[in-house]
């Protein structure tokens, strides 16, 4: 009979072993939302949460967390509290926009610069950095400058894209008009 099967006899012995020993009670987790700047993202941040009414955890923003990151934070007592996952978001700013570990930026140049080329010195998140602009660049042309984004977890850096806007003169420039009616001209031809 049943009693003679010792598969059974080890089922019975596994289910009492079991019932001993209960994992913790796992409750379930609280969700929260951080807001940062992006400078507080490249350079990384502690900040705080409060379990229950009293009981405080600081946890780890690391440098270049991405927007969107998710930091799970241990609770303190698993009785009482599920851990807490923290969601971090980048705030707008305004001078940047963030993709991954990647920062966007805009240039405004003339002309005659993205025409002919030259370099300007843009205003990077950790400080300045001198960008060469090739000849004959448009509107839609982006330059990347490697290893000055957001910090990776592996020790680089993410990309700076600057989108470069061409922008005319304030001042009406009647030799650039001349210079453009002769051009035209010459394509017609």
């Amino acid at each position: 009979g049943l009693d003679d099967d010792p598969l059974n006899a080890l089922d019975m012995l596994f289910k009492k072993w079991k019932s001993r020993r209960k994992p913790k009670t796992t409750l379930p987790s609280t969700h929260h939302e951080i807001e940062i700047s992006l400078e507080t993202a490249f350079a990384g941040h502690e900040d705080e949460i409060v379990f229950g009414e009293t009981e405080t955890v600081t946890y780890e923003i690391p440098p270049g967390t991405v927007h969107g990151a998710e930091i799970v934070v241990s609770s303190p007592n698993a009785q009482l509290y599920g851990d807490a996952i923290v969601t971090v978001r980048h705030r707008t700013h305004e001078r940047f926009r963030s993709t991954g570990s990647d920062l966007h930026g805009d240039h405004p140049i003339e002309l005659a610069e993205a025409v002919l080329g030259g370099a300007f010195v843009f205003d990077g998140i950790d400080g300045p950095t001198r960008i060469e602009v090739p000849e004959w660049s448009g509107s839609d042309t982006v330059l990347q400058v490697r290893e000055k984004g957001l910090p990776k977890p592996n020790g680089k850096r993410g990309t700076l894209h600057v989108h470069l806007r061409v922008m005319l003169p304030e001042k009406r420039d009647p030799n650039l008009m001349d210079l453009m009616r002769s051009s035209k001209k010459a394509w017609y031809i």
